[in-house]
């Protein structure tokens, strides 16, 4: 025997636990002391039992069957199922026969049935799973031996049609040849309309068949009334797929002579829905006045809260859209509005009415009530139609106009709110072209960004305004987000073409691979970058991968990856152009690994007679400003790079120092390396030599100091000129540093006069900034070389004074300009102002 208990219809089939009563939990030693008062209560509960079983259900099941066949006619479906549990917990009991259980379970599929019906049969998870479980309800309910009615038996038919089992349900139609022609006809109906549903437009002419066994059910249908209901209806249905098929004048046709032949037999008002169809096929043939002539007979017979008035409603604001102006744009707003307004709960015509109106507020402008109602149209179609419906390609098509429109007048940031909002209709599973859309309207969306972030880049403009500083930095933030998504986006399309369109597989990685890039999305960028060096062997755009693969490499700190790449493509294209471009990385990447001998040997190869690499190339500059800067840190360990140091940036500073942001850095880079050539000369000076060589060398010595204090001025200069909030760390430091450095060329020329003049300045520029205890220091020294000891006391008071402000630790900055030589020279200096003091003071 099956298991008898009553499942909830959106739960799977399971017993309910019994309730436990509170007396199960006492023992006798708790009551020992109460033997009357249970008893008592013994006698009484007997009597009730007694007194009421002629009521409970568990005994008396087919009167308790019976109101629930009642509550279920009534279409009170709460109560049924309350009553429906009821019976279920009692359902085990001896007195319940298979007759009950038969009814018990038939009911129950009844109940899921009305159910989904009450929810307009939308396609949901929850409807189709009820769906089965009516099934499963009706042939349990034939297990007990008993076959269900012939309303119940519909219902299943019904049910089949609606998971997609149709053949079945044609067989079950066959079953009801001794029914009624109602009960036949009605199936087939809702086959028909399933299809409809379902696959919308019937090229293949699959509902002929059905329309026509239709229409043989419905002769033997003995209700006059019921029958010309049905003959109105399928004459519609007829005419929808003539229309459909694209042919207006067929359907116009068609509808004439049977409307003749129906007007006799009914009146006007029954045929209101044939006169809509009558204004849909003359709206199709481009007859726009006869449609509306049609719209408003059919409209005349009808109440305002009547549903046919929406669709009557929807297709004379189509009607206005078709007619050019704005004014006809205004009316059709007005009339779709309407309908969105007052049938609301129309699942035919809402969704068409939200479009409408859509469309209307995109063509005049009012963009925000347009996403709005479009995102109420893609909910709709989303929670209430299958993914065939053809109204979700036209909401496609209307919101992609808009698309196209936005993208026309430069509006991105529109065209991105309309594609993201088709997204819930189509997950989980995105087709292709929306896809691509997204991934190139982001694309669109990070350029923008990008060109506005140039614009009002106040290294550009020279603005010095805060905001300015803030819109670029937000600007590239943004721009670096939607190439993120770009290439998410690219990278996922070119997964979903990759058999059938070999080019756009590749152009889409390839657009995946740099909008990574781009977005300094490393790790996402070498796998892109991979993939298409690895699957893209023909593809003229692979060299050109690999060179940006090795750079992403480089980025993300795997040198040796790229210094592996970078020399395969030399070895196996020498003279590819990509080749060239990857000299410098590869160079970058030696001295990331702190291989600099191999680095300068591949950069002087670029700057120094190479065959393809002229001066005025990108290349080359690239690689004289690296190799300079590169001979510049070598010769903070060896001073021997000097010389090279200063050649290489000379001829940097000469070609670029003025079209360059690195204009100020390289400056400063040269004015350094002069700075710090001085030492060997002074190791050479000490040495033993003629007095010309000695004269020689003392000029030179002058020289670059004098050419060292230039460049640092002229660094200096251009960066105070710049905004301080787009200054990069390192050109903070170089700013700062240079103030000082020029004050100690000139101390070192012994011009102490200009010297404590640079310092004084450096002094206050930097008043709170620990190397401001360079100038005041250099300030005594430079005192009391020129002999000026009075002042050098009261300078060097005021050093002690700065001196202990200044917490030890901040000395420890390796950045500071502040060298031994200055704290020795100081010290040397205060012990002699002492000496002097006391010699006064005595």
């Amino acid at each position: 025997m099956a298991q008898t208990v009553s499942p909830k219809p959106e739960e799977e089939l399971a017993a309910p636990r019994p309730a436990r009563s509170p007396l199960d939990e006492l023992s006798w030693s708790q009551v020992w002391h109460l033997p009357v008062l249970l008893l008592g209560m013994g006698l009484f509960a007997t009597g009730m039992y007694f007194a009421l079983a002629a009521d409970g259900p568990e005994h008396n099941f087919p009167d308790a069957l019976t109101t629930v066949g009642m509550y279920l006619k009534a279409g009170n479906l709460e109560e049924a199922h309350a009553k429906l549990d009821e019976i279920g917990a009692s359902l085990d009991d001896p007195a319940a026969v298979d007759a009950d259980r038969a009814r018990f379970w038939q009911y129950y599929g009844d109940l899921n049935f009305l159910q989904n019906k009450a929810n307009g049969n939308a396609a949901t998870k929850i409807v189709d799973a009820n769906n089965r479980r009516v099934l499963e309800y009706y042939d349990r309910s034939e297990t007990f031996g008993r076959e269900i009615d012939p309303l119940s038996r519909r219902r299943y038919a019904q049910t089949l049609v609606a998971l997609g089992r149709e053949d079945e349900a044609l067989t079950m139609i066959d079953q009801l040849r001794d029914e009624p022609a109602r009960r036949r006809y009605l199936v087939i109906r809702s086959l028909i309309e399933h299809r409809q549903m379902s696959g919308g437009r019937d090229p293949g002419g699959r509902l002929a068949p059905l329309i026509l066994r239709f229409r043989e059910e419905i002769a033997g249908e003995t209700d006059r009334d019921a029958r010309l209901d049905q003959d109105i209806w399928v004459t519609g249905v007829q005419a929808q797929l003539m229309l459909e098929a694209g042919d207006p004048q067929r359907a116009i046709t068609f509808l004439l002579k049977r409307l003749t032949r129906l007007k006799n037999e009914t009146d006007d008002r029954r045929l209101a829905p044939l006169m809509v169809q009558f204004a849909r096929a003359y709206h199709m043939e481009g007859s726009f006045d006869d449609a509306e002539r049609w719209y408003q007979l059919a409209q005349q017979w009808l109440e305002a809260a009547d549903p046919l008035n929406a669709e009557i409603l929807v297709g004379l604001g189509q009607l206005a859209l078709a007619r050019s102006g704005r004014d006809n744009v205004g009316v059709a707003l007005e009339l779709f509005s309407h309908a969105v307004r007052n049938h609301p709960s129309n699942p035919k015509t809402f969704p068409d009415a939200l479009i409408g109106a859509a469309d209307s507020q995109a063509r005049l402008g009012a963009y925000n009530e347009a996403l709005g109602h479009f995102r109420l149209a893609v909910a709709e179609l989303s929670e209430k139609s299958r993914p065939t419906d053809p109204r979700r390609q036209t909401l496609t098509q209307t919101v992609r106009s808009h698309i196209d429109h936005a993208r026309d007048r430069g509006d991105d940031e529109l065209a991105l709110d309309m594609l993201e909002l088709l997204l819930p209709m189509y997950q989980p599973k995105l087709p292709a072209d929306l896809v691509l859309n997204l991934a190139v309207t982001h694309e669109a969306i990070a350029e923008a960004r990008t060109t506005e972030a140039a614009q009002r880049d106040p290294m550009k403009t020279g603005s010095q305004a805060a905001e300015d500083v803030r819109a670029t930095r937000l600007a590239n933030q943004q721009a670096s987000a939607h190439f993120a998504k770009s290439a998410d986006y690219y990278l996922l399309h070119s997964k979903m073409v990759t058999r059938s369109q070999d080019d756009a597989h590749g152009l889409s990685l390839w657009r995946a691979a740099r909008n990574y890039d781009r977005a300094q999305h490393w790790d996402q960028a070498i796998e892109a970058y991979s993939d298409f060096v690895e699957y893209r062997k023909s593809d003229p755009l692979r060299l050109r991968a690999t060179n940006h693969l090795g750079k992403a490499y480089m980025a993300s700190g795997q040198f040796e990856r790229a210094i592996t790449l970078f020399l395969q493509m030399v070895k196996d294209h020498p003279h590819a152009p990509e080749t060239y471009d990857s000299l410098v990385p590869l160079a970058q990447a030696y001295m990331a690994m702190d291989e600099k001998d191999a680095a300068v040997r591949g950069l002087e190869r670029v700057v120094q007679d190479h065959p393809a690499i002229t001066p005025e190339s990108q290349q080359y500059k690239d690689a004289l400003i690296q190799l300079g800067k590169l001979l510049y840190r070598m010769s903070e360990d060896d001073g021997a790079y000097a010389v090279p140091a200063i050649e290489r940036l000379t001829e940097a500073v000469t070609r670029y120092a003025d079209d360059s942001p690195e204009g100020p850095s390289l400056r400063f880079l040269l004015a350094d390396a002069y700075r710090k050539s001085v030492p060997t000369l002074d190791r050479e000076l000490a040495s033993r030599m003629s007095n010309s060589e000695q004269i020689a060398l003392m000029a030179e010595r002058n020289r670059r100091l004098e050419q060292a204090q230039m460049y640092y001025n002229q660094a200096l200069n251009e960066l105070e000129a710049r905004n301080p909030a787009t200054l990069t760390p390192l050109e903070r430091l170089y700013l700062r540093n240079a103030y000082f450095y020029q004050a100690d060329c000139a101390f070192d020329r012994q011009r102490y006069e200009q010297a404590i003049k640079l310092y004084d300045t450096a002094a206050r520029r930097w008043e709170h900034d620990p190397a401001s205890m360079v100038a005041l220091v250099q300030i005594v020294n430079a005192r009391c070389e020129l002999g000026q000891f009075q002042e050098a006391k009261v300078a060097n008071d005021h050093a002690l004074w700065q001196l202990k402000r200044i917490p030890d630790e901040k000395f420890d900055d390796p950045s500071l300009p502040m060298s031994r030589e200055h704290w020795e020279d100081w010290l040397r200096w205060t012990s002699e102002l002492d000496l002097f003091a006391g010699a006064d003071a005595r």
